[in-house]
């Protein structure tokens, strides 16, 4: 059986509960393996996904300690900021309205609020936010993001949402709660790992090896670059670069 050929330790109750389920949202997808996770192709929103999710409450307590190591931190923020500027056809961010949803040590909303920006940061790592506070002068909201912790009303120019979908609970709705807050004609800028790419697949063929990427608790959620695009095409969005 399925449940065998994985080696998941769980009662028969579960087995059925989560075999309706894969049958139901899933009939015909590949599935793999991770250690007590399955990984799983959603075929409706067209990427890959843990089942079960971790709960809430852990995946709270775990980003509160989570600390990023130094050369994770390094992002060419500079590029991103071109970039940023000029897909949205901005020559400066003055006045406009920023929200980073996942702000991390802070370096990218600086480098936005540099450019006379209002911005606001969430961020669920204590460290992450003192980090923020002590060498970019930024204060971040310390706790995950939801539409109800901003002021009634509040809505945003540009969303920045960068390497956090791949960390959420069904990130489709969480796309539905950026784009509660985003005025009309606002931008997104997103970015996720580039995994189940070609060069993995091809090498996962080749060695029968299984997908090293794959890394729950910690990444939830899997995207190459043509299933992202269908993705946020699919959560209401219009892809300009």
């Amino acid at each position: 059986s399925l449940f065998q050929f994985i080696g998941l330790k769980i009662d028969i109750k579960k087995q059925i509960e989560i075999k309706k389920y894969l049958i139901h949202q899933f009939d015909c997808a590949q599935v793999y393996r991770h250690n007590q996770y399955i990984l799983v192709d959603d075929t409706v929103y067209g990427f890959k996904h843990t089942y079960p999710y971790p709960g809430k409450k852990y995946l709270k307590e775990y980003y509160r300690k989570f600390t990023s190591s130094p050369s994770g931190r390094n992002f060419n923020f500079d590029y991103h900021f071109s970039v940023l500027k000029r897909y949205t056809g901005y020559l400066d961010l003055d006045g406009l309205e920023v929200l980073d949803v996942a702000a991390g040590d802070g370096s990218f909303l600086r480098r936005i609020k540099n450019d006379c920006a209002n911005v606001i940061g969430f961020e669920p790592s204590k460290t992450e936010c003192d980090e923020a506070k002590e060498s970019h002068g930024i204060e971040l909201i310390n706790c995950t993001f939801t539409p109800d912790m901003l002021e009634p009303g509040r809505k945003f120019d540009i969303v920045i949402a960068g390497d956090i979908l791949e960390h959420v609970h069904e990130p489709y709705n969480f796309m539905d709660e950026i784009k509660s807050v985003m005025r009309p004609g606002a931008y997104m800028f997103f970015q996720v790992p580039n995994d189940f790419n070609t060069l993995q697949v091809k090498y996962l063929e080749n060695t029968g090896s299984n997908p090293w990427f794959v890394c729950p608790p910690e990444h939830l959620n899997y995207w190459n670059v043509e299933e992202a695009r269908s993705f946020v095409k699919q959560c209401g969005f219009e892809v300009v670069h």
